[in-house]
C-alpha cells in the first residue's frame, strides 16, 4: 500500500500532496477539476513496475 502521493508540475497541478492514503480512497469534485489527472501517474507507475501483468483479449 502507498502511504502518500505527490505530484509536481503535471497537467494542472503545480504541486499536489495527498497524505495518509488508505486501502480505499474517494476523490470527488466537479467536472474538469483534475480528478482523473490524479490517477494517471499512478496508473503509469503501476503498469511500469508491476510484477503481475494481465493480458486481455
Amino acid at each position: 500500500m502507498i502511504p502518500s502521493f505527490e505530484i509536481q508540475n503535471y497537467r494542472l497541478f503545480k504541486h499536489l500532496m495527498i497524505d495518509k492514503l488508505a486501502r480505499v480512497n474517494l476523490i470527488t469534485g466537479k467536472n474538469n477539476v483534475g480528478k482523473t489527472a490524479v490517477f494517471k501517474p499512478s496508473d503509469y507507475l503501476q503498469t511500469k513496475y508491476s510484477r503481475i501483468r494481465f493480458d486481455t483479449c
